[in-house]
């Protein structure tokens, strides 16, 4: 049959027929039986024009819970809301589309503003935070959460119960993980690229005099302060820390100089940190090595300067020129109180003869007025009986030659009265010349104090009972009364001095030969211990005022040569035993303290106040680095999981390990936990413990961050559960 084209009102049909008559009739039959034009469409009512109106489809989207539960209540409702939007959706026919799609978006957003919808979104639990392949499991949390809060959204929306809710379900469901395959592209898109990112300052682009004001407003990123490898610093340390965060940057806050990052936060305990400090070190090694450098440089500065000195030369040398000032301060203080308290003695010793000698002529002179009275009294007997001889007129006796005698020895009686009392008044002049010596504070030094307490010892009963206290107190009492007869009967203040600086060591030892040393030498310090006191008080009671002060100043002086006697024994046991040391700085080791400084002092803030605390210092550091050593060991397998960073494998690579690695070395990259670059900068930031807590704050979200991303993303799940059930 052939092919003919037919014309039939208006249209055109291609008809295969036997003619062109039959082909008329098959077309016209096919055009007669065909769809008839539609007709035009009617004008939208009024009524109509406002339900499509975008006001009012806001407010029927708020009111659309409440008129959901009114047709589950009643069902007349439910006719009512099916007039309502049959009239919403003729009015769109009277508005262009671009109003038409705000009036939907209103309408969505009325739903999502409703009470009851914002209560179900306000309920939903959105997990957040998850960086990594964590955000598969953050994803699957939120995909239940956005089901639920988006089925009991499609619940609370008129019409069909049952294809809301499922609508409303997987609306919700497929928002809250594509809310999470969105955040996770876009982490890893600035993982990778980030680090490569220089610092950029986009202020310096914009004239100088708004520069400042200008770089306060922009973002970290854009302020020029840090690169994008110092950003992915700032994520990686609170993934690394953990929960000890907050801990860390605590301690970050509060470094000393010169302290790494790892040593000024380990006291928050985070293994995980400290490793990361030791993984950062490989990356900028001299740096570091230069850091442990100077802080071991600072520790023997320290030590050597209490010590006087590098080595034992030095401080040989420091000390002896101590100990000579010393003894220029307190030589002239020692000579003054020991010649004071030998004043009264040696004026004593000169007056005293003088005195009595005194007393002596003025006793002689009065014996003889006593003899020439008693002479000139039998011459004047004398002279009253003599007779002229037979035949001789008598011879007065004044003019006899026993009256002469008798006048004489008047006159030399009358001379030894006078000199008598001259002398009596010169002896009494001599003593109270010697009397005022006591009125001033100055008397005869006297040891007898010191031998009564030596004898009352010896008369104890107990301690008189031991040889060794028999021997050595009995020869200490010798060497007081030796010194007494040298000086005639009065020991010199030098002699007694000698005798308690080293006289009872020395008969302590002398006694204690063969014994052990430590023994002789604490029978020493005892015997020295219960004399000196005694010898103290019989120096100033005879005029040595203060010879107690010149003590003390010798003592605090000679204290200051131990104290670096100390420091340099310090010096040696960091140097050479380090555990050593640390004992005796913490106050672990009170033998070497009482060794060197003297019977008595056990303690370094007893010893040296000034240096304890340098010593404890030291000692905390060390603590501090072995600490951060162990904690790194301990910590170091997960932190070569997170950066990826492994310094040998434990056993050959096999091809499957490989592949394995590379796909690691991928994610790692991805997640922003690794690479040179990441790693560089960590070096560099680590070195500086309060810029990396900067840098971490600054990169960490804050709490109103967070709280908007959950509003956010519950708005999103919400507007997705809304806009599946239109």
């Amino acid at each position: 049959m052939a092919t003919y084209e037919v014309d039939v009102g208006g249209s055109t049909y291609e008809v295969d027929a036997p003619d062109e008559t039959t082909a008329w009739k098959w077309a016209n039959a096919t055009h007669v039986q065909g769809p008839k034009p539609a007709a035009a469409p009617a004008e939208p009512t009024t009524a109509e024009k406002i339900a499509a109106n975008p006001l009012t489809r806001l407010l029927t989207g708020v009111a659309s819970p409440f008129l959901a539960v009114a047709e589950k209540v009643d069902p007349t409702w439910k006719r009512n809301n099916e007039q309502l939007k049959q009239m919403e959706e003729a009015g769109k026919a009277a508005y262009p589309g671009w109003v038409n799609a705000i009036g939907t978006a209103a309408n969505v957003g009325g739903a999502m503003a409703s009470p009851p919808n914002l209560a179900i979104a306000g309920a939903m639990p959105v997990a957040q935070g998850a960086t990594g392949l964590a955000r598969v499991t953050q994803a699957m949390q939120n995909m239940g959460s956005g089901a639920v809060g988006g089925g009991a959204m499609g619940f609370l929306t008129p019409g069909d119960t049952k294809a809301n809710v499922e609508a409303g379900a997987l609306g919700g469901a497929v928002a809250g993980v594509g809310i999470e395959a969105l955040k996770a592209a876009g982490a890893g898109a600035r993982n990778i690229v980030g680090p490569m990112l220089p610092k950029m300052d986009a202020a310096a682009l914009l004239p100088q005099v708004i520069q400042e004001r200008a770089r306060k407003l922009l973002p970290q990123s854009l302020q020029g302060k840090t690169s994008g490898a110092d950003r992915s610093v700032g994520r990686l340390v609170p993934i690394v820390a953990g929960n000890r965060t907050d801990a860390v940057l605590r301690g970050l806050d509060n470094a000393a100089a010169g302290e790494t990052a790892g040593q000024a936060a380990v006291s928050a305990g985070s293994a995980e940190f400290s490793a990361f400090q030791k993984l950062a070190e490989k990356h900028r090694p001299s740096e570091y090595l230069d850091i442990a450098n100077a802080q071991h440089q600072g520790n023997l500065s320290i030590l050597q300067d209490i010590a006087g000195g590098a080595n034992k030369e030095a401080q040989g040398a420091t000390r002896d020129l101590f100990k000579q000032g010393v003894n220029a301060t307190t030589l002239p203080l020692m000579r003054t109180e020991l010649n004071a308290a030998n004043t009264a003695g040696d004026v004593i010793s000169e007056l005293g003869p003088a005195a009595a000698a005194k007393r002596a002529e003025a006793a002689n002179a009065v014996q003889d007025v006593r003899r020439f009275t008693a002479a000139g009294g039998r011459a004047d007997a004398i002279a009253q009986n003599t007779f002229k001889p037979a035949g001789q007129p008598r011879v007065p006796g004044r003019y006899t030659y026993a009256d002469e005698l008798a006048q004489r020895a008047e006159r030399v009686a009358q001379q030894n009265a006078d000199l008598s009392l001259q002398r009596g008044a010169e002896a009494r002049f001599i003593e109270n010349q010697i009397g005022s010596l006591e009125a001033h504070g100055l008397k005869p030094l006297d040891t007898a104090k010191i031998a009564g307490h030596i004898d009352g010892v010896l008369d104890t009963p107990g301690p008189r009972a031991s040889e060794m206290n028999q021997k050595v107190l009995g020869g200490i009492k010798d060497l007081f009364t030796a010194a007494a007869e040298r000086n005639g009967g009065t020991p010199n203040a030098y002699d007694v001095y000698m005798i308690r600086k080293q006289g009872v060591n020395e008969v302590v030892d002398k006694l204690t030969a063969g014994m052990d040393p430590k023994q002789s030498q604490k029978l020493a310090a005892k015997y020295a211990g219960e004399l000196k006191p005694l010898i103290d008080d019989a120096i100033e009671a005879a005029g040595g005022s203060g010879w107690r002060d010149y003590l003390k100043a010798y003592s605090d002086g000679m204290a200051g040569v131990n104290r670096m006697s100390l420091g340099g024994k310090a010096l040696d046991l960091y140097q050479n035993a380090p555990k050593a040391f640390q004992r005796l700085a913490t106050g672990n080791d009170p033998k070497t303290v009482e060794k060197i400084m003297g019977t008595g002092t056990r303690t370094l803030a007893e010893a040296d106040p000034y240096a304890a605390p340098k010593y404890q210092q030291i000692a905390d550091a060390m603590f501090r680095n072995k600490t951060l050593d162990q904690q790194a060991k301990a910590g170091m397998p997960e932190v070569q999981r997170i950066t990826g960073e492994f310094e040998k494998p434990v056993r050959p690579v096999q091809m499957l390990d490989r592949a394995a690695m590379i796909v690691n070395a991928i994610i790692s990259r991805a997640e922003g936990r690794g690479g040179k670059a990441i790693m560089t900068s960590a070096a560099d930031l680590m070195r500086d413990p309060q810029r990396l807590a900067e840098v971490v704050r600054a990169a960490t979200p804050n709490e109103r961050q967070l709280l908007m991303e959950a509003i956010a993303q519950r708005a999103a799940i919400s507007g997705a559960s809304q806009g599946a059930t239109q």
